[in-house]
């Protein structure tokens, strides 16, 4: 679940809204705990330094890196799951 939004996967990559400062996703499977993981979104400092080389484009190079979201930076970037398995009571 991502925010609420139910999205089914085994491994690949999930894509998060950038501009969100702060995404929920949870890892859930029948029979298993559920994990829940907060991803911080902030603005990279690079880009904005880094639009300045272009000068006069520089306008125009932050508002395409605004667009497209690459001024942002995701933490964590990468991440590995394991989920624990719900013990069965016999009564």
């Amino acid at each position: 679940m991502v925010n609420g939004n139910k999205l089914h996967f085994t491994k690949g990559s999930l894509f998060l809204d950038k501009s969100r400062d702060l995404t929920f996703v949870t890892f859930n499977k029948k029979g298993f705990y559920s994990s829940t993981i907060a991803f911080n979104s902030e603005i990279n400092p690079v880009w904005p330094v880094a639009d300045l080389i272009w000068l006069v484009a520089a306008p125009i190079a932050w508002l395409i890196d605004w667009q497209t979201g690459s001024i942002y930076k995701t933490e964590p970037a990468d991440i590995h799951v394991v989920l624990r398995e719900q013990e069965v009571r016999v009564q």
